[in-house]
């Protein structure tokens, strides 16, 4: 109610003007920073289609412009999330999904891995919120395979023996390194949701469902204990391996 004198600033361009000089004004354009020197050109952007001309296009046409340089080598255009019928979420129909929600009920990690394990290239996904599930069972089935190794106690001051490799070890390390390869190049080609279904398969069908049940003879309480802690290491460096692969 308190009568203000507003004064209009007089340097605010139109927001998907300012938006153009986002590369370099964000580093210290038009002065010469470190900042510039290290971080233009940059090398990826990720957008939705939606803004194709509105921001990518003219960002480039504003870099070749204010400093000559294309502002980075590869778009990644990724598709819109919409709800399950495929209509844009809104306020007004109500149909919006809050992650917020999604990661209390979820969790976080079950989140990110239905997210991903839906983008396929430039397709739109329809997102239901019962689609989480599947994040979440693959985050049981990794906490299961975590929990039953650590049931059994590693005998830290034992003295070390050979470890032998048997053919189910050498299996699934071989296996592993396949996987982890095929996600290499899966992500270098932004091919993110190939990438997380390789280390699906891996962990659940071959890990969990057969290499883990396949030492529990080698582990139990009637085996060399010696032995066992060896079979129980390398299993634990597979573990830790699959987690790896996941974080990115």
């Amino acid at each position: 109610g308190k009568k203000v004198e507003l004064t209009r600033d007089e340097d605010v361009l139109d927001t998907w003007f300012s938006s153009w000089l986002w590369p370099f004004s964000t580093i210290g354009w038009p002065d010469e920073t470190p900042e510039m020197d290290y971080y233009h050109p940059s090398d990826v952007l990720v957008s939705g289609y939606d803004i194709i001309f509105f921001w990518i296009a003219r960002m480039i046409m504003a870099d070749l412009y204010f400093t000559g340089k294309i502002p980075y080598h590869t778009v990644y255009i990724t598709g819109m999330i919409k709800d399950k019928q495929g209509r844009w979420m809104s306020k007004s129909l109500g149909n919006g999904i809050d992650p917020l929600r999604m990661i209390d009920q979820y969790g976080a990690d079950a989140v990110r891995y239905s997210l991903v394990v839906l983008t396929t290239e430039g397709q739109d996904i329809n997102l239901d919120p019962t689609r989480f599930e599947m994040g979440r069972n693959f985050a049981n089935k990794l906490w299961n395979a975590f929990r039953f190794l650590t049931t059994y106690p590693v005998e830290r001051g034992a003295d070390r023996v050979p470890f032998e490799k048997e053919l189910a070890d050498k299996w699934i390390e071989s296996q592993f390194y396949k996987t982890a390869q095929e996600v290499q190049d899966k992500l270098s080609r932004y091919k993110l949701n190939e990438a997380l279904l390789a280390i699906y398969r891996f962990t659940w069908n071959e890990f969990c469902d057969w290499y883990v049940e396949s030492i529990k003879p080698r582990i139990s309480q009637d085996a060399d204990p010696a032995q066992a802690t060896e079979t129980l290491k390398f299993a634990y460096n597979m573990f830790d391996g699959i987690v790896r692969l996941l974080h990115p």
